[in-house]
């Protein structure tokens, strides 16, 4: 059954009747579930291709594994739970929390990007030996998401650090939140939030 080769967290019978509620044919779903089974296969492609960096010590790679997890883990969290618009799942929201900012995969599917309308760096930290330059690895992950219109950094070295603004598209950003260091901020204010 494709529902259930999914293995979305609710049961398969939920969903199937939610796509019937919406008032799609039989052809629409079986559809939809087809471009779903695809979608995951290329999410765990892109996953079990992802290399590792080597770590100079034993610590730094059980960090760098715990880090690599979490990430792991939210990027399927939001797959789930946004990959059927058509029944309520549209929340376009990644959140990002305990992990190290380089360790965000280089190679992912394209549909992962598009649906981020939101990004929260909660307690991510910066590597300095894998990152000596955080305001071009900043640049470099937010350009990725072509549709971001919310970002928020709290908790962590990131939002005292990160003054280089201009990194950001005015016109796509609507809300910037750096929440350990200056006020919530709309597109008319931006330019007066990191001075």
């Amino acid at each position: 059954d494709k529902v259930r080769r999914l293995q979305l967290p609710e049961p398969a019978e939920t969903t199937l009747a939610a796509l019937e509620n919406a008032r799609l044919s039989r052809v629409a779903i079986n559809q939809r579930l087809d471009q779903l089974l695809s979608e995951q296969q290329a999410l765990r492609a892109s996953l079990n291709s992802w290399p590792q960096a080597s770590a100079a010590s034993p610590e730094e790679q059980a960090m760098q594994t715990l880090s690599r997890q979490r990430i792991h883990d939210e990027l399927w969290n939001h797959w789930q739970i946004s990959h059927l618009p058509e029944i309520g799942r549209s929340i376009g929201r990644l959140r990002l929390e305990g992990v190290y900012l380089c360790d965000f995969p280089a190679q992912l599917p394209d549909f992962i990007f598009e649906r981020i309308r939101r990004l929260e760096l909660n307690d991510v930290m910066v590597d300095i030996r894998r990152t000596p330059n955080t305001n071009d690895a900043l640049g470099n992950l937010f350009s990725r998401f072509p549709h971001l219109t919310s970002l928020t950094i709290s908790r962590s070295s990131l939002s005292t650090g990160f003054r280089e603004l201009e990194l950001l598209d005015t016109g796509v950003i609507r809300e910037l939140r750096l929440a350990s260091a200056f006020p919530t901020c709309w597109p008319e204010a931006l330019a007066g939030c990191g001075s």
